[in-house]
């Protein structure tokens, strides 16, 4: 909720608004008449053009700040030129642009609310239709495939809270390294929760992989975006509303994102290459496009589509059908695949190169895997036909079956009893068979169990060992996008609007006598703002200091009243602040 520029006017006390109309209109008017003058404009227009850059540069940034911003936000941005800054404010104060919430010399600086839509319109967003956009690399998620599938082959063991160990840390980077950044592509994965920790091993979880293949790379590269901003609330939404469906200059972008990240966190170190930092990834992902020169940028046409209708268009753009499966069980897989089928390649063989072709090979062990995920050989043959680019060999997919059948099988009842009628030797030693073929398992010792049963080339089917029910991934509020926020800071308490500049709100302490010591030196008169008999409303006071004297600690001043025409004695530490006159 933003105030008007009438809502604004009608806040400055009574005796404010006699000198402000003065200094900016050359005579004394009403609050409605002074409304209508700065509310008028091509009036302002001529204002801002008159305006040096820089003074027109800092009322832009106020503008980007949402209009109203504390003046503890103002110190963090301007820390390097702050009584510089000071200057420029009270000038544009003078001029009626910007005002101060207080009389603090601490109070939000709010912009005057009839500026904003005229210093848009002369930075509007130009028309993206009418540029030259640069083609976006295709970008997909087959890093994160090639980790679920490297990770589903390999048995990597981690610590608590999913850090793998120095020893799993290398088989990543061995496998990988080359290709990408293996532990951010990792952690990625953890949160996105395609990745788990079982028994102290990582392990896959197949719904969630599932779901983040089937999304494809728009949903990813939305939800890069969206991490990119969840430390400033809100900020999402202020990039959307800036760019929208036009183009905005880098320059530009940049700054906003600079002043947002100031106005969460004022004391925020390196706020100006971070924002850099954020432009290069989101154009790296492909949320932004660069045009020809350089120096404008545009969401991408299926980003933009995605933020503003809330559905998710999946590319298939980098699907390729350059699989080869060798007669020496090798497949062949390059890096442009669908990462569908890629995941599901995953789960039938193990990746032994990743590469810009990634070698993969059919095992024994592979097959067994894919078995307990609850493939079959029918389905296993008809996928590697379908995904192949040269008709499959009849010896692989013989060699596939020969593996299938070969399998011995055992079945848990509900953990407690190991049915397996396929010899002794293949069974733990000290179960206890209690019928042909019927062993007991004793309490806990399932998961050993199972794991000896594994290393002996038997599928064991058990509660909990078939893929997990399909969950998917929680992409966070990454669609759809909301514009509408309201922010409490954005509103600040009108008790009292001053222009910018105009009034001095007077220094605690010494500093305090020594404005009117000085005054009394120069012989100046001044303007004063005291309560009526020492208390209660406001009144402005027109005087000419004569002397300071101190009793009982408290200060005092004499003056000549020119209101009155009569000499008085004010208490300094009432004033409320003084008029600087020209």
């Amino acid at each position: 909720m933003r105030i008007s520029t009438a809502e604004l006017i009608n806040s400055l006390p009574p005796y404010m608004l006699e000198l402000m109309s003065s200094r900016i209109m050359g005579e004394k008017t009403d609050a409605e008449t002074l409304t209508r003058a700065l509310g008028d404009a091509k009036m302002l227009g001529r204002v801002l053009a008159g305006l040096s850059p820089e003074d027109r540069a800092v009322l832009e940034d106020l503008r980007d700040l949402g209009g109203q911003v504390a003046w503890h936000v103002v110190m963090g941005i301007y820390s390097d030129r702050l009584d510089e800054i000071k200057e420029r404010l009270e000038r544009l104060g003078n001029l009626g642009l910007v005002f101060q919430g207080g009389l603090t010399g601490r109070d939000p600086l709010i912009l005057l609310p009839t500026v904003e839509p005229i210093l848009e319109s002369h930075c509007k967003n130009i028309l993206a239709r009418d540029m030259d956009w640069a083609e976006r690399e295709g970008y997909c998620i087959s890093e994160h495939v090639l980790m679920i599938n490297v990770i589903q082959s390999r048995k990597i063991r981690c610590r608590p809270g999913m850090e793998p160990f120095k020893k799993g840390w290398a088989i990543l980077e061995e496998t990988l390294g080359s290709l990408m950044d293996v532990e951010r592509v990792y952690k990625e994965l953890v949160r996105l929760g395609c990745l788990e920790e079982k028994e102290g091993r990582i392990v896959v979880n197949s719904g969630r992989s599932m779901a983040l293949a089937m999304d494809g790379d728009i949903h990813y590269r939305l939800w890069r975006f969206f991490e990119s901003l969840k430390h400033i609330p809100g900020l999402d939404s202020r990039i959307y509303t800036l760019i929208s469906d036009g183009a905005i200059s880098l320059d530009r972008l940049k700054r906003v994102l600079f002043l947002n990240m100031k106005r969460f966190s004022p004391d925020m170190p390196n706020a100006e290459d971070t924002a850099g930092t954020l432009v290069d990834l989101w154009t790296g992902l492909g949320i932004l496009q660069v045009d020809a020169s350089g120096k404008w940028v545009r969401f991408s046409p299926d980003v933009y589509s995605a933020l503003s209708t809330g559905n998710i268009e999946v590319s298939y753009s980098y699907y390729s059908e350059d699989v080869i499966v060798q007669p020496n069980m090798e497949v062949l897989v390059p890096m442009e695949f669908d990462p569908l089928d890629h995941l599901n390649l995953g789960e039938v063989a193990d990746l032994k190169k990743a590469d810009v072709v990634n070698i993969y090979r059919l095992t024994k062990a592979s097959i067994l895997r894919s078995l307990i995920k609850g493939w079959i050989p029918e389905k296993i043959q008809q996928f590697l036909e379908r995904i192949s680019k040269h008709e499959v060999a009849d010896n692989v997919l013989q060699t596939i079956k020969g593996w299938a059948k070969s399998l011995k099988e055992a079945h848990i009842i509900k953990g407690t009893f190991l049915v397996f009628p396929g010899g002794k030797d293949n069974v733990p030693r000290g179960l206890e068979e209690i019928l042909p073929g019927i062993y007991q398992v004793p309490e806990k010792c399932e998961i050993n169990v199972i794991s000896f049963l594994n290393k002996k080339g038997v599928m064991v089917n058990s509660p909990g060992t078939r893929a997990e029910v399909d969950e998917h991934i929680n992409w966070g509020r990454a669609l759809p996008l909301k514009t509408d926020i309201e922010e409490e800071d954005k509103v600040p308490r009108l008790d009292g609007v001053y222009p910018y500049g105009m009034l001095i709100p007077l220094p605690y302490g010494p500093k305090r006598i020594e404005v009117f010591r000085e005054a009394i030196k120069q012989g100046k008169g001044l303007i004063i703002f005291y309560p009526k008999m020492g208390y209660g409303e406001i009144q402005m006071k027109r005087i000419n200091p004569v002397y300071v004297y101190i009793r009982s600690g408290v200060p005092f001043l004499e003056a000549f009243c020119e209101d009155t025409g009569e000499g008085e004695v004010f208490d300094i530490n009432k004033i409320r602040a003084i008029f600087k006159q020209d």
